[in-house]
């Protein structure tokens, strides 16, 4: 049987309710099963615990479908755990499909309890199918789909929305001012849908939003924090107004940490008050950081999600 790869998030979506109502009206033109069950035993490293009722699920493909596998999460020993969290899993699932007719595996993080019958956008990992065993990565296509190896970001620290030279270390914008221009300051590659970049500082023991983006030109999606003065085109934060509880605004950022994380979508709730696993940039301010000065961020060095899978007959 020839193979080819599962199409986008957009068209899949249309295709896989399309599948349902024809299956529903037994229609012919829906794809069928050569006879057989395949159990696919996940290995996967390197994936968190969600909250707030969401849960990665599995998904075998054949063709332009998916077929769920099984639903789980991960415990904080790092153990696969079923749902309600009170039981180790083997990770291993099976499915009413040939080992042949299975194209790819993904995982796929999905915001409720109980198995879904099309993924959601927010596909994490995947990988082809190659003679019964998958390599499951971020980069692949069917999973965030982009590679994070070029990685780089610059940012200052400075306060516009409250006039110029009043609180500066106050505020962080993701820009870069080296040549005496404002330039963009992050080097990040464009996120499919159901995923953004966000930025974070950590103050103490309480990480504190800049706000999500998909832009690296622009503003970003919130100021829940700056002054009433109109902000840069470019994401980042003055924290100066609204602290949270344990904080006090203005805030010298000199000396703290930030990061820039890929995130859910926004209907992920668990990322209100602590970034996503997904770090892809950080940086240490330095102690005697100064006002509009560009400093690097660094590729953060730990290994992103990962796993394999492998493929049998009962």
């Amino acid at each position: 049987m020839s193979k080819k790869r599962f199409v986008s998030r957009s068209v899949f979506t249309i295709l896989a309710a399309s599948f349902l109502f024809a299956a529903a009206c037994s229609d012919d033109s829906s794809p069928t099963s050569e006879g057989g069950t395949t159990l696919v035993q996940l290995n996967l490293s390197g994936l968190k615990p969600l909250e707030e009722g969401f849960n990665y699920q599995a998904w075998a493909i054949q063709y332009y479908y998916a077929y769920p596998l099984g639903i789980f999460n991960f415990n904080q020993a790092g153990q696969m755990v079923n749902v309600a969290g009170d039981s180790v899993l083997s990770g291993e699932f099976a499915v009413n499909l040939a080992p042949d007719e299975i194209t790819d595996i993904a995982i796929s993080i999905e915001a409720q309890d109980e198995m879904a019958t099309t993924p959601a956008y927010t596909l994490i990992l995947a990988g082809v199918v190659s003679e019964g065993q998958v390599d499951l990565t971020v980069e692949d296509e069917l999973g965030i789909g982009v590679s994070f190896e070029d990685a780089a970001g610059k940012y200052v620290l400075a306060t516009p929305t409250d006039g110029s030279g009043t609180n500066e270390n106050s505020g962080i914008w993701f820009l870069d001012l080296s040549t005496g221009v404002s330039l963009t300051g992050l080097n990040l590659p464009e996120l499919p849908s159901g995923w953004n970049y966000e930025g974070w500082v950590l103050v103490g023991d309480t990480y504190l939003s800049t706000g999500r983006f998909d832009q690296f030109s622009a503003a970003d999606e919130s100021s829940d924090y700056s002054g009433s003065a109109a902000s840069p085109p470019f994401p980042g934060e003055d924290f100066l107004q609204n602290a949270p509880a344990g904080v006090s605004f203005p805030l010298d950022l000199a000396g703290v940490s930030v990061m820039i994380t890929v995130e859910p979508w926004e209907g992920y709730d668990d990322n209100e008050e602590a970034p996503f696993f997904l770090k892809i940039l950080t940086a240490n301010i330095p102690p005697d950081a100064a006002d509009h000065v560009t400093y690097d961020m660094s590729p953060v060095s730990d290994p992103l999600p990962a796993g394999t899978a492998t493929l049998t007959q009962p």
